[in-house]
């Protein structure tokens, strides 16, 4: 008979990856096997990672890692959110909204310390996952080339939420999508200021921040049915909605930016699982919840929840009594419940737009 590890982890993500990093560090002998294939990121730069993220990454133990990648801190935002100006907000050391990061260099810190920590514990398959199911008491996850048997799972995978089928059902909350693109700084009238701009707008709000390589990230939010049908494929769809912002359009045009490719979509709503664990599984990170990209704390969110999930486990004698996640779904039900509140109190506050279906869609 094959070997039965004690832990699956579905996906190598960020939360995967800390799952377990956990796991291991605790020295509980459990046997785990991490399996899926080394994800891509769709966008791997410009991406903010929130300050409160430093003590998740401390008890990781990968903090004096990401400290030598020298990642970008975020000093200076710029908004008109809710007022009729921009206004700037500059930020200090002790108060520090976080860092501008690179997902492939970030991810990199994750699979060095784990590197680093396995061994005989660890069964590690870079492979994607083609089928998933559960026979009496066990996982069953079968790759390209391997059938692997567990007892717990963490499923870890993203938005994908690969045991679905098995577990819960996930609730969208918005129709929030992404609409991004990079642009090449080329010979602008003045020199571009660093930071990152918000500015909302008739059908959503744009994000835009300067890289270190001089190249501006550009992001606009809006409902995907009020997406223009072509602005995957067509540059000057993006462009007519840019011409109608205010302060993202000086900021392009008076740098003298030049768009680099037509623009990519990806998913950007909020959603959960109507539970997040249950009979011998857990869900952590974007597989559980995703939240509003406004918050930026959807990595914080997915460490937060992997440290987590491993507590849930390891509390537990999974060997000899039945597996209870009833205290993980109750913490992650409290923290969605709470970022609700957060994000529809930010929402809120804008009120430029009162009659416009994206607004009125996020007052109710």
């Amino acid at each position: 008979m094959s070997q039965i590890y004690d832990v699956i982890i579905l996906g190598r993500g960020v939360a995967g990856l800390a799952s377990a990093i956990h796991l291991l560090c605790s020295q509980s002998g459990l046997t785990i096997a991490l399996i899926g294939a080394q994800p891509k990121f769709r966008q791997p730069q410009g991406e903010t990672l929130a300050a409160s993220a430093e003590q998740e990454l401390k008890m990781l133990g990968v903090w004096s890692d990401f400290c030598k990648k020298k990642f970008p801190i975020i000093s200076q935002t710029f908004s008109n959110w809710g007022t009729k100006k921009l206004i700037p907000t500059t930020y200090n050391a002790l108060s520090k909204l976080g860092w501008q990061v690179d997902r492939d260099v970030f991810y990199h810190c994750f699979e060095k310390k784990i590197k680093k920590i396995s061994g005989q514990y660890l069964c590690s398959i870079m492979e994607p996952i083609l089928q998933l199911k559960k026979d009496n008491s066990y996982w069953n996850v079968i790759t390209k080339n391997t059938a692997v048997m567990g007892r717990i799972l963490i499923d870890c995978s993203g938005r994908r939420h690969v045991s679905f089928r098995q577990t819960s059902k996930k609730n969208n909350i918005d129709k929030l999508c992404c609409s991004y693109a990079y642009l090449s700084l080329n010979s602008g009238i003045v020199t571009p200021t660093p930071g990152v701009l918000i500015e909302p707008v008739k059908n959503g709000w744009w994000y835009s921040t300067l890289l270190p390589n001089q190249t501006m990230a550009l992001s606009y939010f809006t409902d995907s049915n009020l997406l223009p049908k072509k602005i995957g494929s067509d540059i000057q769809s993006i462009q007519k909605i840019l011409a109608a912002s205010n302060y993202t359009r000086r900021r392009i045009e008076s740098g003298g930016f030049d768009w680099l490719s037509t623009p990519k979509i990806c998913q950007a709503s909020t959603s959960r699982l109507q539970r997040f664990a249950g009979n011998n599984w857990l869900a952590v990170g974007d597989s559980a919840m995703t939240l509003d990209p406004l918050s930026s704390h959807g990595i914080t969110t997915a460490l937060w929840s992997a440290r987590k999930a491993a507590e849930t486990i390891l509390k537990q004698n999974i060997h000899l009594t039945p597996f209870c996640s009833d205290s993980y779904h109750q913490e992650m039900e409290l923290a969605f419940e709470n970022f609700l509140l957060q994000k529809n109190a930010i929402y809120q506050m804008e009120n430029e737009f009162p009659e416009n279906i994206f607004w009125k869609n996020r007052r109710l």
